[in-house]
């Protein structure tokens, strides 16, 4: 995991390595400055993406939505609920059409508020499927959300099909 706590990191990091060849990268406490935008523009062949920011100064989903042609299979972030919330439903299906039919996204938060399940419920569950952890299958399929607040919940966002 890199620590990216300031935003040349990035740039530096890709010009360090090829980085046609790096498909994995954990940016670990980042500061509000480090967007997906610098790491993507850093990386753009990532299929796996981990950031930590948990004051992300931009909305991230604004940021994911601007990108063509990602091969990214993997996204998890964890900031603060507020944050990883930023977006519309609307936007959540345009990403998963922007992105291969595997992808999956993660969103993590470690301080939620007290009812952020049920919040989480009311933005999406009119839109998107509620689906349980073993109904999920985990070995080639994607597709979903999934959402760390300390109890999970799992969207299906894009129809599954077989890999």
């Amino acid at each position: 995991m890199a620590g990216m706590m300031h935003p040349e990191i990035p740039e530096k990091l890709s010009k360090l390595c090829d980085s046609k060849q790096l498909n994995y990268l954990e940016a670990g406490k980042c500061c509000s400055d480090v967007t997906l935008s610098l790491i993507i523009d850093s990386f753009n062949d990532l299929e796996s993406l981990y950031i930590e920011s948990p004051d992300y100064r931009s909305n991230w989903m604004q940021d994911m939505l601007s990108f063509k042609n990602l091969k990214l299979k993997t996204l998890s972030i964890q900031s603060q609920f507020k944050k990883l919330f930023c977006f519309e439903p609307e936007e959540l299906s345009q990403l998963y059409k922007n992105l291969p039919p595997e992808f999956v996204l993660t969103l993590k938060c470690d301080t939620p508020p007290e009812n952020a399940s049920e919040l989480v419920r009311q933005k999406l569950g009119p839109h998107f499927k509620e689906i349980n952890n073993e109904s999920r299958n985990t070995g080639g399929y994607g597709g979903y959300l999934y959402i760390n607040l300390g109890d999970y919940l799992y969207f299906q966002i894009r129809e599954q099909t077989l890999l």
